[in-house]
C-alpha cells in the first residue's frame, strides 16, 4: 500500500463551502492512494441508493 500524508488544514477566515471543497478533494485523493473506486468506498461504507434520502423539515 502506498505512504501518503495529509495534505490538508484550514485557514483562519476560510469559508464552510471552501473547507468542503477541501474535504472532497482530500476524500478523492485518499479513495486514489487506496485504490478504492467511488463504487468500492460507498460498498465498504454501507452505502445504499436504493434507500430514501432523508427529508429536511420544512421542504416540500
Amino acid at each position: 500500500m502506498a505512504e501518503a500524508t495529509m495534505t490538508t488544514g484550514t485557514t483562519s477566515g476560510s469559508t464552510p463551502d471552501a473547507e468542503m471543497n477541501v474535504f472532497a478533494v482530500e476524500l478523492e485523493r485518499w479513495r486514489d492512494v487506496r485504490g478504492f473506486s467511488r463504487t468500492a468506498l460507498a460498498k465498504a461504507l454501507g452505502y445504499d441508493r436504493s434507500r430514501p434520502k432523508p427529508r429536511t423539515p420544512g421542504a416540500s
